[in-house]
């Protein structure tokens, strides 16, 4: 830290504008990269070359060719419109699950921190039950019950990750309720309902907003995992986790119809993390001293 300080200090005023205009340029990768998932996912009707299910008579396992960039899989259905389209599930699952176990997971948390006492103690324990299964393991218990659709995968993502933002949600409830502006609402009369959704809940809006950004790439890992398993979108509607399953068949033949969802499963998940990571980096300094 010293060596850096040192180094900083005795750089010439066009040298820290290079670092700090190169340090911008880093860390916005991984929002481009993030942006373009995104994108891509939404404009896949549009980008796309041919359709995603239909095969029209292209070769089986067709090499790289004008007609089809990436070449086909072992049902001669045109690889890129697939894995343009198998992002979609993914994204959906991760960005709609998250949401959903932020929701009910910070409000399960809220009503928990700001209660204290034995209602804090009870519903924790809930907590503390749902956390002692994998969270692989919860979303196939949810997934066995409900059955395999888009949909039920969601709730089936949502529901494992419920734990980790009831937790947060009631650490950081439990921290706001005894401060002293919650105790002035309460000598002033004002319910628990009041308190909770407009004094605290503002407040610890903002560290559930980044550890959501975290979870993402958690959420995207499952639900690839669950697809591969079988457990996401029926074939022969593409998803990447299961395109991972179907081209481990041919591994020895066509490697990259393993390969390529594998990597862009791996690269959203990378970047949607290192995007937490700097939101979370931003909110350590915003409330430092």
């Amino acid at each position: 830290m010293a060596e850096e300080t040192r180094k900083a200090a005795t750089m010439g005023p066009k040298e820290a504008g290079l670092s700090e205009l190169l340090g911008k340029g880093l860390s916005a990768i991984p929002w481009a990269v993030a942006g373009l998932f995104v994108l891509a996912a939404v404009m896949a009707p549009v980008l796309a070359p041919h359709d995603p299910i239909d095969a029209a008579g292209a070769p089986m396992l067709g090499l790289f060719s004008e007609r089809h960039i990436l070449g086909t899989d072992g049902f001669g259905r045109d690889q890129l419109s697939r894995l343009l389209y198998g992002l979609r599930p993914m994204l959906f699952v991760s960005l709609g699950a998250v949401a959903l176990a932020m929701l009910v997971g910070g409000v399960y948390g809220l009503v928990s921190g700001v209660a204290g006492g034995r209602v804090d103690w009870a519903m924790m324990r809930l907590v503390d039950i749902l956390m002692s299964f994998p969270l692989i393991l919860a979303a196939i218990l949810v997934l066995a019950a409900l059955g395999a659709s888009l949909v039920n995968l969601t709730l089936a993502v949502a529901v494992s990750q419920l734990p980790i933002f009831a937790r947060l949600a009631r650490a950081l409830a439990s921290g706001e309720a005894a401060r002293d502006y919650v105790m002035a609402a309460r000598a002033s009369g004002f319910t628990q309902a009041h308190i909770m959704i407009r004094e605290v809940a503002p407040n610890i809006l903002r560290p559930m907003l980044v550890q959501a950004t975290s979870v993402v790439a958690l959420a995207a890992l499952t639900a690839a995992a669950l697809s591969y398993l079988g457990l996401g979108v029926r074939p022969p509607s593409p998803d990447l986790g299961y395109m991972v399953r179907e081209g481990q068949e041919l591994i020895f033949i066509a490697p990259e119809h393993t390969i390529m969802p594998g990597l862009l499963i791996a690269i959203f998940a990378l970047a949607v993390s290192f995007c937490g990571d700097q939101l979370a980096d931003r909110d350590r300094a915003a409330v430092r001293p």
